[in-house]
């Protein structure tokens, strides 16, 4: 079966990104220079992956997020969103976003629905995917790489809806 090159992304600092389909995953933490996501570098890795569908995590404001930091998180989904539109990704189509507690109802079904259930379904499903940073399992990979999972199994949903 094809499936869509998809890009997803765990935001924020100590997020990643992963790309699944049609081939080895790709897999990397986001990238920080002085405390600060490198934007060049993200935009450079996924201009060189050229993915056809990008989905990015949309948390939900917390209450305790202190007006600064849900400024700044606003403030890198946004650059996000805005280097997926300057490699022609529309919204809708090419790109997406989708809540913490939609995918896990798709990917993680019948587990605890936390970080380690997360990370113990990649292990199982992707065993190709190294998810050791720093000799730890990261659960920013975990992350993006279930929101992969996600993304690709929405692209099928929607291929064979077409096909019919």
């Amino acid at each position: 079966m094809l499936m869509a090159r998809t890009l997803a992304v765990d935001p924020g600092v100590k997020g990643a990104y992963v790309m699944l389909g049609n081939g080895h995953p790709h897999v990397f933490t986001m990238p920080v220079r002085s405390g600060e996501v490198n934007y060049q570098q993200v935009y450079a890795d996924w201009k060189a992956l050229a993915p056809e569908l990008i989905v990015i995590e949309n948390p939900v404001w917390m209450p305790k997020m202190s007006k600064p930091s849900a400024g700044n998180f606003g403030l890198h989904i946004g650059t996000l969103r805005g280097m997926a539109f300057a490699m022609g990704c529309e919204f809708g189509t090419r790109l997406m976003y989708v809540a913490p507690q939609t995918w896990k109802k798709i990917v993680l079904v019948g587990t605890a629905k936390d970080k380690s259930a997360a990370i113990e379904w990649v292990t199982r499903a992707y065993p190709d995917i190294n998810l050791n940073v720093k000799n730890k399992p990261h659960d920013g990979i975990a992350d993006a790489a279930c929101i992969a999972e996600y993304g690709l199994r929405l692209y099928a949903s929607a291929a064979s809806r077409k096909d019919q």
